[in-house]
């Protein structure tokens, strides 16, 4: 299920790992030809537009695909893990919180009855698309709580500052804030290689937990969980 992301995801990575070879190419003759220091820095921070494109569209993609499972495994809502009836429930809840006042006390019912149905569930796959526009560790770490993810955002807590590096250089260049050669000069070929295999590692890690996530079939309640899985299947 998560495959053809991983794949793409290594496409997308590879494609970073070639700009930084170029760049380091290029500084190979800077003592030669000062000239080229200013296309080094502007090439050093697309770098960081590069990387983050990747490493957008390994979250993105990760959740939405796991949106898109709960639409079509075939749950009914009242086996589904309690908590993760905040996302099941997405439509019912912004219905509730906006319904007219006489009609308030009805849609909460209708909202409760849902939960304990045997209807099966239906959800936007891109409910968090405009939250996904600008990812930070932060934004990890609220995903994989708010889908009940039992697991850390993170594989080692030092990638922490590289996402959140890599994601404000990114804004400062794509905002207008600052020059992509004035965040380039920031850093050197040795530095952009330690952040591009942080990059690399987490978001490998975060396709793998959701794909795990999925395979152990973690947002069913635990009650009704085993009936799912691929070894309780004749």
């Amino acid at each position: 299920m998560f495959s053809e992301i991983s794949k793409n995801v290594t496409t997308r990575l590879f494609e970073v790992r070639r700009l930084l070879a170029h760049i380091q190419a290029l500084e190979g003759i800077l003592p030669s030809d000062p000239a080229v220091a200013d296309i080094v820095g502007i090439l050093r921070g697309l770098f960081f537009v590069d990387l983050y494109g990747a490493f957008e569209y390994a979250v993105e993609q990760s959740v939405q695909t796991f949106l898109q499972h709960l639409s079509a495994a075939g749950i009914p809502y009242r086996e589904f893990e309690q908590l993760l009836f905040a996302i099941t429930l997405h439509q019912e809840f912004e219905s509730a919180a906006t319904v007219a006042h006489r009609k308030k006390w009805s849609q909460r019912r209708s909202l409760l009855t849902k939960q304990i149905s045997g209807d099966t569930c239906q959800v936007n796959d891109l409910m968090f698309h405009y939250y996904l526009q600008s990812i930070s560790y932060s934004t990890i770490r609220d995903i994989f709580e708010w889908l009940c993810i039992p697991k850390s955002a993170v594989p080692d807590t030092r990638i922490i500052g590289y996402i959140d590096e890599i994601s404000g250089a990114r804004m400062e260049i794509a905002h207008g804030r600052k020059s992509a050669q004035d965040v380039g000069r920031r850093w050197s070929s040795s530095d952009l290689e330690k952040r591009l295999e942080a990059i690399g590692e987490e978001s490998n890690y975060i396709i793998a937990s959701f794909d795990e996530f999925v395979i152990q079939k973690g947002f069913v309640a635990a009650a009704h969980r085993v009936k799912y899985l691929p070894s309780a299947r004749p």
